[in-house]
Parts: structure tokens; C-alpha cells; sequence
């Protein structure tokens, strides 16, 4: 009798563990999911007949099926009025709009431009998109579209600085959730997620190039050989993939129009897609990121990248979480300090930018600026990057505890 009831204790101590557990895991999913390797190709398009058609072969010779389309201007008219061509692009993927550069308009003149998109989708599509891609992110557009039901933005440019008019930098180019004030801040709670352009080399595009990234014409204008283009992306995703925690993510793009149907487009595209395979890497559209992400996390996880880039073989890590982001080269050497608890609002969350287009596209002051305040801010002077501060910090420790 002794023996049963002992027995019978055991057992409820373990059934009382067990479910402890359970409730830890659930309490704590941000750390605790399981890790996944997410892949994501992208294409815009903003050419009439002749390029749709171009990329219809295209995408026929890939014969790949998780694409997100965006379609503007000439493209998307066109597309309205050829139907069977519409229904056929869509069978490659999803579909979705976009807009260049909000900012420079007042509040209610961005909402309605949404609006007006929402209204053609629905017409000729049958269904409100999920979401939107913007190269400048906007966090009053971003607010808008989370009331409305509307789960990411896509199009956020790394660090980007004085490019076509625009500086966002202090961001992330993995998904995260938006803060309301500030979209370039990661959130404490749920919000519209947003999603990078591509993947910018974690470290050599910050002292080689801002080229430096998974877009195939901007990596063919960097090397000798398209070849070489190819792999050097390959060993970014690679790398990319292995040093990340507690996900990883890569994403590729073309932009109709500066890149065409030819073999070095159709080899680059489908060498990334192999190789993700290979990788064990999960094919999702922009739609299906947003929606992975919003099931799996209920606020941004902590995420960590060591990297080592492909062709110099240096190391750089980052570590981002909902109060701030460090950089580190070379397990010893601070060069980047986000602190998000100490940044103010969006300068263009209530007014609109004011851009000159006739002017320079590369003078920082005449760009529309959403960028964060960084405390440490020595990357590096590669091209068409910020210039280096110089002031860098020597530091060995865990990341997680600077400063």
C-alpha cells in the first residue's frame, strides 16, 4: 500500500513538471520555437506588354512558384487589362503594389493612395493584399495598414544612406515588428511586420559596397564574371543561414526592366533556389513570412548573426532585440550602437519630407531621412555607406551585455 501510494506521488510530481513545462514553453515561444530557415524571392516590374511578357517567360523557364510579384505603372494597367495574363502571373506566386517614397506627401494623401490600391486589387484581383512594398518604409502608412488588416511592408533598404533620395538607417533586414512611433524600431508587441528589399552583406557592404547585396544587377556591376556574382550570393545565404539564431532568413529581387531575361538572370535565380533547397531552406511568399512570423512570435525574439563574409573571410556579429542593436567585427571591435529606448518619433509620422528631385539623388540633405540616433556609429567607408565616425569601441564580452 505504501509502495502504490509512493508510487502515486511520483507519478503526480511528474505529470506536475510536465505541465510546468508546457507552460514555460508557452510563456516563452520567442525562444523556444523552432528554428527555420526561411527563403523568399521577389521580382518588380513597372514595364508594359513586352516586359510582362519577358518576365512571364521568365518566371516559365524557373518554374518556381513561391514568387512575390509587385507590379506598378505601365505593368500594372496593362495586367488590369489583359486578365488572362493577370491570371497566369498569378500563378507564380503573390501579388502585390507598391509606392516610391510616401513621405514627401501629407497624412491623408498616403492613406488614400492605399485606399485607392486596396479598391483596384479588390477589382481585378478579388481580394485586399496583405501588404505593400515601399523602398522607405512609413511608419504613419504602417499604422494605417495594421488598422486595416493589412500584416507587412516590404522594401526596407539596410543601413541605406543617401541613395535615389532616401536614408533610412538603425533598422533590421530580417522581419520584425514595427514600433507605432518609429518604423525602423522593432516593436515591444505585435505589429506590421516589416520585410527588407534583399540581403545586404553582413559586414563587406558596409566596407566594400553597398552593392554589396542579394540583387542581382547591383552584384554584376561588383565582379569580372557573372559566375563570380552567383557565388558570392550563394556563400552570403550560406553563411547567412549558419550564423543565425534563432531563425534565419534570405531573400532575393529583381527589378524588371534593369534586369531582363537572359542566361545570367535565369542562372542566378535558379542556383539561389537550388541552394536553398539544398540548405533545407522553406520557400515562402512575402504574405507567408508575415503570417510564419505573426504565429510564431508574440513580440520581436532577440536575434543574433555571426557571419563570416564570402570572399575576404572576415567575421562580424550582430544583436538585435527590442532595446537595441550592436555590431561587433572581429569578436573584439564595437562599431554599431542602436539604442531604441532613446530615439524620437518618425519626423514624417504627422508632416510630409521635403525632396528635391531635380537635385542630387546622393546629398544627405536632400534626402528624406527616417534614420535612428546611433551611439556608436564606425562601420566603414564602403560605397555609397555613411562615413565612419571613428569611434568605435574595443570590447570582448557577451553582446547581449553591452554596453
Amino acid at each position: 500500500m505504501n509502495r502504490n501510494i509512493a508510487l502515486g506521488i511520483v507519478c503526480i510530481i511528474l505529470l506536475v513538471a510536465a505541465f510546468a513545462t508546457y507552460i514555460s514553453i508557452i510563456n516563452n515561444r520567442d525562444n523556444t520555437v523552432n528554428t527555420k530557415n526561411i527563403f523568399n524571392v521577389c521580382t518588380l516590374i513597372g514595364g508594359g506588354g513586352e516586359q510582362v511578357d519577358s518576365l512571364l517567360n521568365f518566371l516559365a523557364e524557373i518554374n518556381y512558384h513561391k514568387w512575390t510579384i509587385i507590379i506598378v505603372s505601365d505593368a500594372k494597367q496593362y495586367l488590369w487589362s489583359n486578365p488572362s495574363k493577370l491570371e497566369l502571373l498569378k500563378t507564380y506566386g503573390e501579388i502585390i503594389g507598391a509606392a516610391y517614397l510616401l513621405q514627401g506627401c501629407e497624412p491623408s494623401a498616403r492613406k488614400g493612395y492605399i485606399d485607392d490600391y486596396i479598391i483596384e486589387f479588390e477589382n481585378h484581383l478579388g481580394f485586399k493584399p496583405k501588404g505593400f512594398f515601399m523602398f522607405m518604409p512609413d511608419t504613419y502608412l504602417a499604422n494605417y495598414m495594421y488598422s486595416i488588416g493589412m500584416t507587412y511592408i516590404h522594401g526596407y533598404c539596410f543601413d541605406q544612406y543617401a541613395i535615389d533620395w532616401m536614408t533610412m538607417r538603425g533598422g533590421w533586414q530580417y522581419p520584425y515588428y514595427a514600433d507605432e512611433n518609429h518604423v525602423l524600431k522593432p516593436s515591444k508587441t505585435k505589429g506590421l511586420v516589416v520585410l527588407p528589399h534583399v540581403i545586404w552583406d553582413w559586414r563587406d557592404s558596409f566596407e566594400i559596397s553597398h552593392q554589396q547585396c542579394s540583387h542581382p544587377a547591383c552584384l554584376k556591376g561588383q565582379y569580372n564574371t557573372t559566375q563570380t556574382a552567383i557565388d558570392y550570393t550563394l556563400l552570403m545565404m550560406e553563411n547567412t543561414y549558419k550564423g543565425s539564431s534563432p531563425f534565419g532568413f534570405f531573400t532575393a529581387m529583381s527589378e524588371w526592366g534593369w534586369i531582363g531575361l537572359d542566361d545570367y538572370s535565369i542562372n542566378f535565380f535558379k542556383s539561389l533556389i537550388a541552394k536553398a533547397s539544398e540548405l533545407g531552406a522553406v520557400p515562402m511568399t512575402n504574405a507567408e513570412v508575415a503570417e510564419w512570423y505573426i504565429n510564431t512570435y508574440n513580440t520581436n525574439p532577440t536575434t543574433r548573426i555571426n557571419y563570416t563574409t564570402p570572399f575576404t573571410r572576415k567575421n562580424v556579429e550582430w544583436y538585435f532585440s527590442i532595446d537595441k542593436r550592436v555590431t561587433r567585427y572581429d569578436k573584439t571591435r564595437v562599431v554599431g550602437y542602436v539604442d531604441y529606448n532613446n530615439q524620437k518619433d518618425d519626423p514624417y509620422l504627422t508632416k510630409p519630407a521635403s525632396v528635391n528631385f531635380s537635385g542630387s539623388a546622393n546629398d544627405p540633405k536632400n534626402c528624406a531621412d527616417n534614420s535612428l540616433n546611433f551611439v556608436i556609429d564606425d562601420f566603414g567607408d564602403g560605397e555609397y555607406r555613411a562615413p565612419p565616425k571613428g569611434n568605435s569601441l574595443y570590447y570582448t564580452g557577451d553582446l547581449a551585455d553591452f554596453p
